[in-house]
This record gives structure tokens, C-alpha cells and sequence, in this order.
């Protein structure tokens, strides 16, 4: 049987491939870790860092890294990198056993964009409020000074925050941090090293890593780091260099600096120690390397792991492709810097 354009319902369809994703998802070849009703999908990005998630109960996903979501229709034209929505429909149809879509009325096709759009923007709405309420919350929190996250960073660590001049005041205190366990659930709590993450001037969500109670190390649960919100495009702004300026001031003032820019807090911390008037941003992700070259910044230096596999290697080969092109294009210089010891600048630093 062949569906004809006037018979195509993209919430039915959608609602059918519902009923078993996981199998949807075996079939369309994807590796994935299952927790509970979520499945983490492997190799989007290349790094794995829990970044492309499918939520199976409402048939949506979301690349956290790569910004992309949408339905199970949608996951599977990621899939099969189909190059528009009817390839999709007609695999869909083919795979429930209902045959192909032969063609999809013009009309038909523009009313689905636009409840599709709506529903994007409706959906971005509550993300950006929640991103909202969640720094302000942090906000809330205290700063570090003489707290189990100052421990950690000093001891624990092995990092030198003096040589910063002073404490990072992106980073914040909480002394009681939810966590939920990724693969059974359970909740426990924590206490927390909590950043901002940052946009421009807008805030995006937040990074907790959870410790042990004395801060003698990261909590002994699964992830120890965890974001909330959104983080595309955004960082963790941990120092601001020999300027001391935020990064509205230093635009205004037209003062430019070179950036630090790496993966994890802990990293780019260890590295800054060592050139303290650069500023130094975490990006949460090796996915997230690859955001916007900042207007007060002169010179861009990538911070490099030494245990990356091959994938996160070619990940990073193509953030490196994109900051070589912006530097191009802005008179800039990247520079690509990686640890003489250890897998990272914070294994160097404790050498």
C-alpha cells in the first residue's frame, strides 16, 4: 500500500515509531548507552561525552553539542543524513511496514514546517527561561574562598590559583548538590563545584562536578560532572587575564587579549596558571571547542588532550579547520598547545 500526500501524518508516524525507539534505533545502527527511558547516543560528537541524547518516552533528541533536535522522524534523517524531510517519511513507512510515501503536497509540507517551527521556538522559549533560572541560582551561591571546592582545586588538584591572582569568580560553592545516577537513578548528594555558562551576554545553564564531602577528590558517582541547560556555542569564562576587564568592558574599551581555550575546568585552570594575563575559558566539551571567535580576543590558543582516540582526534583536526579559517578572516593567530607530561595540562602540573 502506498501513502498518498493527503494520508501523511507526521504525529501519527512519529507516535507508531514510539512504541519500540530502541529497535528504531538498533535498526538505524546507532550505539547507544541506555539509562532508564533516555538512550546516550555514541559517536555524536566524535568525544561521546553524553552530549546527543534521545528521549524515548516523549520521541524526541537533542545534540547538546551540535544544537540539533527534533522527533524520531527527524533522528532518523540524522542518521542516514538524508538531505530533506521526505527521505525521512519514506523509510519511516517502510520500516512500520506501511509502505512509501509517493509524494508530499506542497501545502501539506509547509503546514508541518510551521508547527514544526512553532513548536522549536516554544521549546527554545522554555529552554532559555530555564537557562535563566539556573544561573540565577547560581548566582545565589558563595564564592570558593574556603570552601571544599577551593580544596579540591589546591589539593586535590594540585593547581597553583595564587599565580591566577585570584579566585576564578565564575566558579561557586553549593553545599548540598542533587545528583541522580545516570544508569540506575538513584539521588544522592554532594557538595559542588557549580559554574555559569555564558553567551555572550546570555546565560545558558550551568557545571557542577561533584566532590567528595572533604574535598579530597570528585564524588565517587556516575558522571562526576554533569551540565543543565544549554551549552552550544556558550563557556565557562574562568579568568580574564592581564586586562581584568569582563568581556563587555574589554569590548567597549576596544582592549583585546589571547584566549585559552580547552575542554575541562580542571585543564584550562592548570594552564592558565602558567599565563595568567591570557584569559581562559572552559568549554564544557571537545564538541564545544568550536564557538564564536570573541570580539576583545587577539589570538586563540587551543589546549590539546594527549589521550584522545582517532574520533576525537578528527573531531578536533576540524575545530582547528574552523579556527584557522576565522583567524583568516580577523588578522588572528591559533596556536595548538598540549601537555609535555601526562594527558593534560593538570596531569603536568602534579608531575
Amino acid at each position: 500500500m502506498a501513502y498518498t500526500s493527503k494520508t501523511i501524518d507526521f504525529k501519527g508516524v512519529n507516535d507508531k515509531l514510539m512504541n519500540d525507539p530502541w529497535s528504531l534505533m538498533d535498526r538505524l545502527g546507532l550505539k547507544y548507552r541506555r539509562a532508564g527511558k533516555i538512550a546516550y547516543v555514541k559517536g555524536y560528537p566524535a568525544s561521546g561525552d553524553n552530549s546527543f541524547v534521545v528521549f524515548c518516552q516523549s520521541g524526541t533528541f537533542k545534540d547538546f553539542s551540535g544544537g540539533k533536535q527534533g522527533d524520531l522522524i527527524d533522528l532518523i534523517g540524522v542518521a542516514l543524513n538524508f538531505s530533506n524531510q521526505l527521505e525521512s517519511l519514506k523509510w519511516a513507512n517502510a520500516y512500520l511496514g506501511h509502505g512509501e510515501v509517493t509524494q508530499l503536497d506542497p501545502e501539506v509540507a509547509r503546514r508541518a514546517h510551521v508547527r514544526r517551527e512553532q513548536e522549536r521556538q516554544r521549546h527554545q522559549a522554555q529552554q532559555d527561561e530555564r537557562s535563566r533560572k539556573m544561573v540565577g541560582y547560581w548566582a545565589t551561591l558563595p564564592a570558593i574562598g574556603g570552601t571544599v571546592v577551593e580544596t579540591y582545586l589546591r589539593e586535590a588538584r594540585g593547581i597553583p590559583l595564587d599565580l591566577l591572582g585570584k579566585l576564578p569568580d565564575v566558579l561557586h560553592y553549593e553545599a548540598r548538590a542533587e545528583h541522580a545516577d545516570d544508569e540506575t537513578g538513584e539521588v544522592t548528594y554532594w557538595p559542588a563545584m557549580v559554574a555559569a555558562i555564558y553567551r555572550g551576554s546570555q546565560p545558558l545553564g550551568i557545571h557542577r562536578t561533584f566532590l567528595q564531602p572533604d574535598g579530597s577528590g570528585k564524588a565517587p558517582v556516575r558522571p562526576s560532572k554533569k551540565m543543565y541547560g544549554q551549552m552550544r556555542g556558550g563557556a565557562i569564562r574562568l579568568t580574564r587575564g592581564a586586562s581584568g576587564l569582563t568581556p563587555k568592558d574589554a569590548l567597549r574599551r576596544g582592549v583585546k587579549t589571547p584566549l585559552l581555550l580547552g575542554e575541562g575546568i580542571e585543564t584550562v585552570l592548570s594552564a592558565a596558571c602558567a599565563v595568567p594575563e591570557y584569559r581562559a575559558w572552559a568549554a564544557g566539551s571537545l564538541g564545544n571547542l568550536d564557538i564564536a571567535w570573541p570580539e576583545f580576543v587577539s589570538d586563540v590558543i587551543l589546549l590539546k588532550d594527549n589521550d584522545w582516540k582517532p574520533p576525537a582526534m578528527k573531531r578536533f583536526e576540524a575545530i582547528e579547520a574552523h579556527w584557522r579559517q576565522l583567524a583568516k578572516a580577523r588578522g588572528g593567530r591559533v596556536k595548538i598547545a598540549s601537555a609535555a607530561v601526562g594527558s593534560d595540562f593538570n596531569d603536568w602540573i602534579v608531575a
